[in-house]
């Protein structure tokens, strides 16, 4: 909410204000080891907060582009993870079954970030897991290299550090 209500356009990135626009894609993905869950509802719950009125109250206009697909194989593996039931090691676990299909959710993070950044959009990932950023940073990185136009900038919102291994989590 305070984040929100300060929100002014960042009249650096455009001489023309009114013609920017916010793209809004969700990530509902938690693939943390740790037993702390909810971090994939992040999307879903800044939308139910009143997200797109509060963005437009600054002067953008709002395009929101839903949630990028997670597999139900993905959730499926990271259930069967938490449960333990795989007699490999966790971390051999999920480079074998986890990390293909994030590797797929990413990608289509990093297409919809592209194709906003292309648009001479902002980009809006909503995602509470911290892999979320690197999809988003490599959709808007590609763009930017095409156009060679502006730095790009980055802003994470975290509600901790995310500095860990498979032995620090446990």
């Amino acid at each position: 909410g305070t984040v929100l209500r300060s929100l002014t356009p960042p009249l650096s990135l455009s001489q023309n204000v009114q013609d920017r626009r916010v793209h809004v894609v969700g990530c509902p993905i938690d693939i943390g080891p740790g037993r702390r869950r909810g971090v994939d509802m992040c999307a879903t719950m800044l939308r139910a907060s009143d997200l797109k009125t509060r963005i437009q109250s600054t002067g953008y206009d709002v395009a929101d582009h839903g949630n990028v697909e997670v597999s139900q194989d993905l959730l499926r593996h990271i259930r069967r993870l938490r449960r333990g039931g795989s007699q490999q090691s966790d971390e051999a676990f999920f480079s074998e079954n986890i990390q293909p299909h994030v590797s797929d959710v990413l990608e289509g993070l990093a297409q919809e970030t592209y194709s906003a950044v292309k648009a001479n959009g902002l980009p809006l990932v909503l995602g509470g897991d911290n892999c979320t950023t690197v999809g988003g940073l490599v959709g808007a990185q590609r763009a930017r290299a095409e156009m060679a136009k502006l730095p790009l900038g980055l802003l994470v919102f975290n509600a901790h550090a995310g500095c860990n291994t498979w032995k620090t989590t446990k």
